[in-house]
Order: C-alpha cells, then sequence, then structure tokens
C-alpha cells in the first residue's frame, strides 16, 4: 500500500504540473481572444465571434482544473470551526471522517458527472468555434475526469490520515503537512501565552512600582509635615 501511494505522489507530482500548464493557457487564450476581439470591433467594426463561447467554455475547465488542484493540499473551502476544539489525536481522527465524507460525496458527483456526459454524448450537440464545428461532449469531457481525479485524490488522502491516526507519518503525505501545521499554530498559541504571561508580569510590576512611589510621597510628606510643626515649635 506504502509503495502505490509513493507512485501514486509521482505521478500525480506530474499530472500536477500538466494541470496548471492547462490553467495558465487556458487563461492567455482567454485574454488574448479577449483584447483582440475588443480591438478589432473598435478598428475594423468587426470582432471574433467565437470569442465569447471560447472563453464559456474555458472558463468551465479553468474552474475545474483549479478545483481538482485545490484537492491536493486540502485548500479548497472548508469550515474548520470544530476542528480548532480538537487536541492532536482528535483533530486527526476529525479528518478521517472528513475524508471520507468527501470520498463520498465526490464519488456521488463522479456518478452525475459520468451520467451528465453520457446524456449529451447519446444526443450530440455542436458547438462553432470559428467556423469550426465541436461535438459538446468533448467539451464536457472535463466533468467526469475531474470527478474521478478529485475522488482518486481524496481517497489517497484519507488513507494517509489513516496512518497518521495509528501514529504512522507517511513522508509527502498531506497528513505531514498538516501535522506541520499543527506544530506552527500550537507554537504560535504557545508564543501568544508566553506573550500574556510577560504582560500581566509587566502590569504586575508596574503595579507594584507605583505602590512604591506612592509610598515615597507619603513618607515625603510626612517629613515634610514633622519639620514644619518642629519649625513652629
Amino acid at each position: 500500500m506504502k509503495r502505490m501511494l509513493q507512485t501514486w505522489h509521482t505521478f500525480d507530482d506530474a499530472l500536477q504540473k500538466v494541470e496548471q500548464w492547462l490553467i495558465v493557457i487556458g487563461l492567455m487564450v482567454i485574454l488574448i481572444t479577449g483584447v483582440a476581439s475588443i480591438v478589432l470591433r473598435n478598428t475594423v467594426g468587426w470582432g471574433l465571434a467565437f470569442a465569447d463561447v471560447l472563453a464559456r467554455q474555458i472558463t468551465v475547465w479553468l474552474g475545474l482544473l483549479g478545483a481538482t488542484l485545490a484537492t491536493t493540499t486540502g485548500e479548497h473551502i472548508n469550515i474548520d470551526a470544530l476542528s480548532r476544539m480538537f487536541k492532536r489525536k482528535g483533530l486527526q481522527l476529525n479528518r478521517v471522517f472528513v475524508g471520507l465524507m468527501c470520498v463520498i460525496g465526490s464519488g456521488v458527483l463522479t456518478y452525475c458527472a459520468f451520467a451528465f456526459w453520457m446524456f449529451y454524448f447519446k444526443q450530440p450537440q455542436t458547438i462553432e468555434l470559428g467556423g469550426m464545428k465541436v461535438q459538446s461532449y468533448w467539451i464536457l469531457t472535463i466533468f467526469p475526469l475531474a470527478m474521478v481525479l478529485m475522488t482518486i485524490r481524496y481517497s489517497v488522502q484519507t488513507i494517509e490520515y489513516i496512518y497518521a491516526y495509528r501514529g504512522e507519518i507517511l513522508p509527502g503525505s498531506i497528513a505531514e503537512l498538516r501535522m506541520k501545521e499543527d506544530e506552527e499554530r500550537e507554537a504560535i498559541a504557545a508564543m501568544g501565552g508566553d506573550a500574556a504571561v510577560l504582560a500581566a508580569e509587566a502590569v504586575q510590576e508596574d503595579g507594584e512600582q507605583e505602590e512604591v512611589s506612592s509610598e515615597k510621597v507619603s513618607e515625603t510628606t510626612d517629613e515634610h509635615a514633622d519639620s514644619d510643626k518642629g519649625g513652629e515649635a
């Protein structure tokens, strides 16, 4: 199992680079075609008719590719209000539970994505891009592919969290990354506690100094009063 996970991480690292390049290329295509269409429309009176349609289709790909990349490091949107209440062991168990829920949810979405794709595959529709007709199911292929990839990544992460709960941190795993984040958070919390203690001690020292100063002032006042009475006598 561990060797399979290491093999998957090697493959996934290369896959992430491909996804990143696809996102960069997609953004460049949207930017170039959009700017070119605006410039042509304002200069010669006509623009690129396919620019808007192409931008919409690429945006769908960019969104799903970005979602799959976010799952690699757990940077997707999550609610961690309860996770802050757990200690180290409870936090690891909570991550296993959340990982299982993510696997189930992404598995359901994978099924729905395949059903969605099969509908357009059986009833094909064409999309015109610059005079070229493209079958819609080719463009919609990103839906099942992205959902399958997210399900696999969530499954791998859940297995790594199970290993971490059993006390074994796999190198290069997301559990190792989370462990480092937990240690940094605990260190920051400890520093915050130390700062609070130092601040309390400083306040206490200031209070003691004020008491000593007030006592000295009262003693000086009493001495002056006694000397005034002696002079009058």
